[in-house]
């Protein structure tokens, strides 16, 4: 599972400490990657449709095969439309 979570900032983030439990428990099944606003390299701010295509690219071997599951506010929602 690869896990893609965007938020304003760490202490936003709602179990941010069970979340980080879980990627050390299972570290072979669970990727993490954390994009926080407040963060100082925009790659790692936001999770943008670039970006996403980029991952996508880089941890999928078929990308239209996978199963994927977004949420948030609609606009953000929105721009990762059909990729």
């Amino acid at each position: 599972i690869h896990l893609l979570y965007s938020n304003h900032t760490e202490q936003d983030t709602i179990f941010l400490k069970e979340l980080r439990a879980y990627e050390t428990q299972f570290k072979s099944r669970l990727k993490i990657t954390w994009y926080f606003s407040d963060h100082k390299f925009l790659d790692k701010a936001r999770l943008t449709r670039i970006g996403l295509e980029k991952y996508l690219k880089e941890h999928t071997h078929m990308p239209s095969e996978g199963y994927y599951y977004l949420c948030g506010p609609f606009e953000y929602m929105e721009s990762f439309t059909i990729i």
